[in-house]
């Protein structure tokens, strides 16, 4: 049986292009294969913290979802918690992911996404960049994206607006076309 992630079309995600960037072939291979990667105690820690937190923000309304982030609920036209997302970049590649929250406005898309460690990594932006730019293959709207650290107890650590600064879509990036090719020629059963 092949992968999920190989099934008719290659799904291509954020997970998948850090593992290209790093050059980490054996878990990029593991994570198209789904093979289960092995975490050290310390991470599967943080790992079950996150998902604590991410559920619980799940439970959260439109009310106490705008008094939390500052935004006027009454302006909102859809909310989306955990929107999955699929969008066609070219041949039988697409890119796939899960918004946190996403937030359309008559005006504009917000796309929010939680973090629940400490310390904000520049992985982060890139991860909402990479929404956006796919997203904008498929919609044309004006997209803003944020990141919010956030614990158990509701308490915002920090805050990064990511902008839509880019002109490229997704598909246009080196990097999609090499990770493309390599699961093409390594992965795929001829």
């Amino acid at each position: 049986m092949q992968s999920r992630r190989l099934q008719s079309k290659i799904r291509i995600s954020h997970t998948a292009l850090e593992l290209w960037r790093s050059q980490d072939l054996d878990n990029l291979k593991n994570y198209f294969l789904d093979i289960p990667t092995e975490f050290d105690e310390y991470t599967k820690r943080a790992m079950e913290r996150g998902k604590r937190i991410h559920k619980s923000m799940e439970q959260l309304d439109l009310l106490d979802l705008s008094l939390l982030l500052g935004f006027n609920p009454t302006k909102v036209i859809k909310l989306e918690k955990e929107k999955y997302f699929e969008v066609r970049l070219f041949d039988d590649a697409v890119f796939v992911g899960y918004i946190d929250l996403y937030l359309e406005f008559k005006d504009r898309t917000e796309i929010i996404d939680w973090k629940t460690g400490k310390t904000y990594r520049s992985a982060y932006a890139r991860q909402i960049q990479e929404y956006i730019q796919a997203l904008r293959q498929s919609q044309d709207k004006k997209f803003r994206g944020k990141i919010v650290a956030i614990d158990e107890n509701y308490t915002i650590m920090y805050t990064r607006k990511i902008v839509d600064g880019f002109n490229t879509v997704l598909s246009e990036l080196p990097e999609v076309r090499g990770l493309y090719r390599w699961v093409k020629y390594n992965l795929i059963k001829k």
